[in-house]
Order: structure tokens, then C-alpha cells, then sequence
């Protein structure tokens, strides 16, 4: 429970407190920089760097569904994204989505647009108590540590960036931003994917066909549900073909679901 607390204090969706002011403080830098094609280049890349390896190919396809299995340094990799995606720490990640899976749009749902209201499933169920608690088992100490301090590694980023930079307005653009925006994408996926029609189960599981669901795999929802241990997902699924095949030929990972 300290470490979930100390979670939401530094990190997910409240990092917005400290950022705010770190802008504030650098206003005028951070201005010039929103004109620097780099600047945006940069956060472009951070963006789907934890939407790719964080998100979609950590948390969801590896923690919560065992897709595919990996090498020890390569489940170190993906635990760093998870926690570099500021989205909670794995297991807790994990366990409330398969929660989620198993009481789809019901009272026990986690975050049910559904069963609760739009608001909860967006942004209230990360810091309901009730949802605190659950946790998956993992294997090795790294990854351990890295579910419980996941919020400090944001913040190491940014003072890493900035002490290599010399712009503390540059690593809070391009560092702290996209570390904030990551888990809105996400949690705004929970409420928009589950607009379809019901099945017999009550659940509403439906497509979700913007671009970069499209592009991650993750729109086709109803699939996912039906399927939800698969590696390869319907459409592009640009993470599978750009990340999975490679390292599966390079025997980094093997065992892929599809």
C-alpha cells in the first residue's frame, strides 16, 4: 500500500502538480523550445515509446497476458518501459486488468464506463482503494523493485536529460510530458473501447478504430477479449512486426501467442 501511495503522489496522472510549476519556472525557454522541430521530434518519440514498449508490448501483452516469453534482460527492458510509461507499477497494472477481463462491465469491474460512470473509468479508479490491493506474482528482484519504485524512474529521466542538456525546460518537455499524457491515452482507451453492443456476459468490448489504436493493435477490442492471451493482434499491429518477429528471430523472446 506505500508504494501504490507513493505512486499516485509522484506519479500517473498526478505528476501534472509538479510539472506546472517546473513550466512556469521556464516559461520563456519553454516557449522558444515549442518552436524547435526537434523538441518536437523528441516527444513524438517518447510518446510512442510508452505506448509501444510500455503499454501495449509491457503492461498489456507481457505482465497481464503472458503473450510471449523473455529473456531475463529483455523482461528487465520492458519492466524499465513499464515504469518509465508512468502508469502505476506492473502487477498492479497486471492484476486489474485481468480483473477487468473477468468481471467485464460489472459492479467488480475496475474501471467499467459501463457499470460506474465515464469520469470513474477515466480517472477515478487508479486512486479507489478498492483497487489497490490486487497484484500479480513476478520472477526476478529487478523487476520487483522496479513495480515498487516505478515512479522514481520519470523523475530520474528528467534530471538525467537535464544535467546532460543543460535545460531544465527542455527535459520537462520532453521527458515529464509525455510521462503525463501516457496514462490518459490509456485510460481514455477503457471508457471509448467499451461502447459496443453487449454479449450475453453483458460486456461491451467493441472497436475502437482511432490511428494510434489502429497502429498499436489494440482497436479492435472485442477481438481482445475474445483472445486476449494473443501476440499478434488484428490490423497493423506495428509493435508485433517491428518488435516481436525481430527479437523473436534474434531468440530474445519465444513463445509467441498468435
Amino acid at each position: 500500500m506505500l508504494f501504490w501511495t507513493l505512486q499516485r503522489i509522484f506519479g500517473t496522472c498526478t505528476i501534472i502538480v509538479y510539472i506546472v510549476p517546473l513550466i512556469l519556472l521556464d516559461l520563456e525557454a519553454v516557449k522558444l523550445l515549442l518552436f524547435e522541430i526537434l523538441t518536437w521530434i523528441l516527444i513524438i518519440l517518447q510518446g510512442n515509446r510508452h505506448s509501444i514498449l510500455g503499454m501495449t508490448l509491457g503492461l498489456h501483452r507481457y505482465f497481464s497476458h503472458n503473450a510471449f516469453k523473455a529473456k531475463r534482460w529483455v523482461e528487465f527492458v520492458i519492466a524499465y518501459s513499464c515504469a518509465a510509461a508512468n502508469q502505476g507499477g506492473m502487477s498492479w497494472w497486471a492484476a486489474n486488468h485481468r480483473h477487468h477481463h473477468f468481471h467485464c462491465d460489472t459492479l467488480e469491474d475496475p474501471h467499467s464506463p459501463v457499470a460506474r460512470s465515464v469520469l470513474y473509468a477515466w480517472l477515478g479508479w487508479p486512486y479507489d482503494l478498492r483497487n489497490a490491493r490486487r497484484s500479480i506474482k513476478l520472477r526476478y528482484p529487478e523487476t520487483v523493485w522496479l513495480n515498487k519504485w516505478c515512479f522514481v524512474i520519470p523523475w530520474v529521466e528528467w534530471l538525467a536529460v537535464w544535467g546532460l542538456s543543460g535545460s531544465r525546460a527542455f527535459s520537462t518537455l520532453v521527458v515529464l510530458v509525455p510521462a503525463f499524457l501516457s496514462p490518459f491515452g490509456t485510460l481514455w482507451f477503457n471508457v471509448m473501447s467499451h461502447r459496443g453492443a453487449p454479449d450475453p456476459e453483458g460486456c461491451t468490448a467493441g472497436s475502437y478504430r482511432v490511428p494510434s489504436a489502429v497502429l498499436l493493435g489494440e482497436s479492435e477490442h472485442r477481438d481482445h477479449h475474445d483472445f486476449p492471451g494473443k501476440a499478434r493482434r488484428p490490423g497493423p499491429d506495428l509493435p508485433y512486426r517491428l518488435v516481436l518477429r525481430p527479437m523473436q528471430r534474434l531468440g530474445a523472446i519465444w513463445g509467441l501467442r498468435e
